[in-house]
């Protein structure tokens, strides 16, 4: 079993189980940012290749162990999530989930003007760690600890970009209470869209969600 993982001394009578396709530089990286609770940005990808997948969602937040008799597993901790009640019909712990979408400087301004902790807006637990191509830490000011050697993001050049607007047009019924007339209501919404290469990437409801969008995707393929 022990040759399944890369053990880690954890400083306790567990060891700390890293995957084994896992190079020592990324373990080193990680370890460093989980013993000095430093925020990170995660970048996964093929491992074998470089290549950078640009997923935006469980790539940010601290490095945390999960519990276990036999190991401990590195956990990514990012951002809380709706939890809702059912039997209450209420939003119970308030969701920090959007702060995904943004780039880091943007999440630090976001916490001073809330007068927020990081500890505050992350969840409890997390998610199993894998695939890493690049790890930064820092949020008001990042750095690269760790990037593959052959690292390659996805490309956001201003040449394989192109920002247009869409007008969609839904219909919504309404119901008199007097006569019980049912009306057809048209609303008109506009959304901004991300194109790379050709292709739609993204829709957003405003210019400045779109370029926060765009500046964390920069950011997470190490063009920022």
């Amino acid at each position: 079993m022990e040759k399944s993982y890369k053990l880690i001394n954890s400083g306790s009578d567990i060891q700390i189980a890293y995957p084994l396709n896992m190079s020592d530089d990324l373990i080193a990286a990680l370890e460093a940012a989980r013993k000095n609770r430093s925020f990170v940005t995660i970048t996964s990808g093929n491992m074998e290749t470089g290549e950078s997948w640009g997923d935006l969602y469980d790539s940010k937040g601290r490095i945390g162990l999960s519990r276990g008799n036999q190991y401990l597993f590195p956990l990514l901790v990012s951002f809380k999530r709706d939890d809702y009640d059912e039997d209450l019909e209420e939003e119970i712990d308030k969701s920090y989930d959007f702060l995904s979408e943004l780039p880091t400087q943007d999440i630090a301004k976001y916490l001073n003007k809330h007068h927020l902790d990081v500890d505050e807006v992350l969840d409890c637990g997390g998610s199993i760690i894998g695939s890493i191509v690049a790890v930064q830490t820092g949020l008001a000011r990042t750095k690269v600890a760790y990037k593959h050697p052959t690292f390659k993001g996805k490309d956001f050049s201003k040449e394989n970009i192109k920002i247009d607007t869409e007008t969609f047009t839904t219909e919504c019924k309404t119901t008199s209470d007097k006569n019980d007339e049912v009306k057809i209501r048209k609303k008109t919404e506009k959304k901004f869209v991300l194109f790379i290469g050709g292709k739609v990437y993204s829709r957003h409801d405003s210019s400045e969600d779109l370029y926060s969008f765009l500046k964390a995707n920069k950011q997470i393929n190490l063009l920022n």
